[in-house]
């Protein structure tokens, strides 16, 4: 995913433009009466793989 550079951000600082990857995990088999708990991780990190991820 491709995010635009914050209008707060002074562009001489940072590109117009950076990539990013995003993970989300959603908990499978939550307690009895709750909800799943969800996780979104932004990251600049490369993950190429399922092991990148954890």
């Amino acid at each position: 995913m491709e995010l635009r550079r914050p209008d707060n951000l002074p562009a001489a600082n940072s590109p117009a433009r950076f990539g990013v990857n995003v993970v989300e995990l959603s908990e499978i088999r939550a307690p009895k009466g709750e909800d799943p708990v969800r996780w979104l991780l932004v990251t600049d990190r490369p993950i190429d793989t399922d092991e990148d991820c954890w």
